[in-house]
């Protein structure tokens, strides 16, 4: 996750991300940390800067949560999750994939906007995706 640029912060935020899913609190911590996401070039998602994000989520933070992030209590599914990146051969974030097949880069776009989406997924191969979920 952090080859490119170098650090542990991704690694880190997963593993927060983690720890606020076993709290039922992840959307609202994904929200907060992509809102305040630091730049890029910096690895700006240490312990310190994830648990003050995790203040701004009612009822997340407490010893448990903080000693799972400090702790990197979820290192194995940190981990897992990056084999499973490489292997899946993901050239870059964010990519999105439905069945093994990677969606083209030029129809990423259209999945945000209600007008494009029945294109995108008429095109990007996500019909069968999209009945067996229906």
């Amino acid at each position: 996750m952090d080859d490119r640029l170098g650090g542990k912060g991704s690694e880190r935020a997963a593993n927060a991300l983690r720890a606020a899913l076993e709290r039922g609190r992840f959307i609202e911590y994904h929200d907060v940390l992509f809102a305040h996401q630091p730049e890029e070039v910096v690895d700006g998602y240490t312990d310190d800067f994830l648990l003050r994000m995790a203040s701004e989520v009612a009822g997340l933070r407490d010893k448990e949560f903080d000693a799972a992030v400090r702790g990197m209590k979820y290192r194995d599914f940190v981990t897992a999750s990056e084999r499973a990146y490489v292997a899946d051969k993901v050239p870059g974030t964010p990519s999105v994939a439905v069945d093994g097949r990677l969606l083209d880069t030029r129809l990423w776009d259209g999945l945000f906007d209600a007008a494009t989406l029945p294109m995108v997924i008429r095109t990007g191969g996500l019909v069968a995706a999209a009945r067996s979920t229906s």
